[in-house]
Order: structure tokens, then sequence, then C-alpha cells
């Protein structure tokens, strides 16, 4: 069987696992943290918008930002596990990947994925499962997981 990891993640913290037959068990490797995902847009930055004036008249109005600052905090975190994927691949002889993640965390990991390392993946799991033990985690896995690739 080709050396395949399991990526476990939300918008919070994440789990690596490897597996080493298509059957078996996982076990985990590495956890990975970012605490500011779990703080609230106030507790991230300013509150309130920014205020603008109107070009013609004596009208204000809020700004609303381009992207809040909960969901920065996920591409942020969704950024680095690709990183760490991608250097699974290229150093550490990685071969297949299965990602098991929050609905939100997976379409954000995706975004950021390269070509080479989205080749690599062979489940997708849409549910948080981080806080499971490795034995349940399994379970919502393919029985099979990596027997495409071994």
């Amino acid at each position: 069987m080709k050396k395949t990891y399991v990526l476990v993640a939300n918008r919070a913290s994440a789990r690596l696992f490897t597996i080493d037959s298509p059957i078996g068990p996982l076990h985990e490797i590495e956890v990975l943290t970012h605490p500011q995902a779990r703080l609230r847009n106030e507790e991230l930055g300013n509150a309130t918008p920014g205020r603008t004036q109107d070009r013609v008249g004596t009208g204000r109005h809020a700004i609303d930002p381009d992207e809040p600052p909960r969901e920065h905090e996920l591409d942020v975190f969704a950024k680095s596990l690709a990183e760490r994927l991608q250097r699974a691949r290229t150093t550490e002889g990685v071969q297949a990947l299965a990602l098991v993640a929050a609905p939100e965390t997976l379409g954000a990991l995706r975004q950021h994925l390269d070509a080479a390392t989205r080749a690599l993946i062979v489940a997708e799991v849409s549910k948080n499962l981080v806080h499971l033990p490795p034995e349940q985690i399994r379970k919502d896995l393919p029985e099979r997981i990596g027997s495409a690739v071994a």
C-alpha cells in the first residue's frame, strides 16, 4: 500500500494520521491548532464596521468589511493545512490523502491545495470528527481506504 495520510480538521484544530493498510486503524502523528479561529468576530478585530460619508449630502453609513475576521482566520488555518499536506507529499513521500473536515473547513482547504496534492486525495468526508477517537473516525471513512492506490 502507498503511504497514506488522513487529515481530520475543523476551523480551529486538525489531527494528522497515518494508515498502514486499506482496512487498518488510524495512527495519530501530529496535532495542529489555530486558537484564533475560536474567537468571535468582536474579539478578533473591530466589532463595528467603518463609516463613510456620502459624496453628495450629509448622509453617513456603515461599510461592510470584505471578509469577516472569523472567515479570515479559517482561511489562514486552511492555508497552513494545505502547506502541511504539500510538505507531506514533497518531503515525506505521502502518495495518498483522505480528508475529513467540517464542511466550511473542507471548502477552504480545497481552495488552497495545489494540483499535485489535490491529485492524491482518495477520500473526502464532510463532517466535523476532530474530537472523536481514532476508532470512531475510522468508521466514517471508506472501509478500504486507499485500496484504490494499493
